[in-house]
C-alpha cells in the first residue's frame, strides 16, 4: 500500500481496531478515527503518541445514528482534505444465543453491524 492514503477508521478502540490503527499509523497513512467514546478515542490518541504515532482527526458518534455517523464522516473527509479508503472495524457482539436476544438488541447489532457501514460507504 503506498503510504500517506487519507484513511478513515470507524471502531479504533476495540481490539481489531487498535491494531488496524497501529499499522495504518506506522506505514505512515494519514488517519482519522471515528468511535463513540470520547474518553476512549483521547486515551487512544493519547498512548499513540507516547510511542511517536499520530492521529490526524478524531469524531465522536454513535454509529446506531446515522445522521451523527454521517456527520461524522463528513467531518472526518473535511478535516483530512478527502478520503482515500473507509475501513469499517466497528462492530457489535453478543454472546447471547440469537433465540435469547432481545428485539432491541438484536436491531441495535444489525444497524452497527450491517447498516452503519452501508450507510457510510455510498
Amino acid at each position: 500500500m503506498v503510504a500517506g492514503l487519507r484513511i478513515i477508521l470507524t471502531g479504533p478502540t476495540g481490539t481489531l481496531g487498535k491494531r488496524i490503527l497501529e499499522g495504518l499509523l506506522i506505514d505512515s497513512h494519514k488517519v482519522s478515527i471515528i468511535g463513540r467514546d470520547r474518553e476512549k478515542l483521547e486515551n487512544l490518541v493519547s498512548s499513540l503518541k507516547e510511542r511517536g504515532l499520530s492521529v490526524r482527526c478524531v469524531s465522536t458518534a454513535d454509529l446506531r445514528n446515522i445522521e451523527l455517523s454521517r456527520r461524522a464522516l463528513q467531518e472526518s473527509i473535511a478535516c483530512l482534505g478527502g478520503i482515500d479508503a473507509l475501513i469499517n472495524s466497528a462492530g457489535v457482539w453478543d454472546d447471547t444465543s440469537p433465540w435469547d436476544l432481545s428485539v432491541d438488541r438484536w436491531i441495535e447489532v444489525y444497524i452497527v453491524n450491517t447498516i452503519a457501514p452501508y450507510t457510510l460507504s455510498i
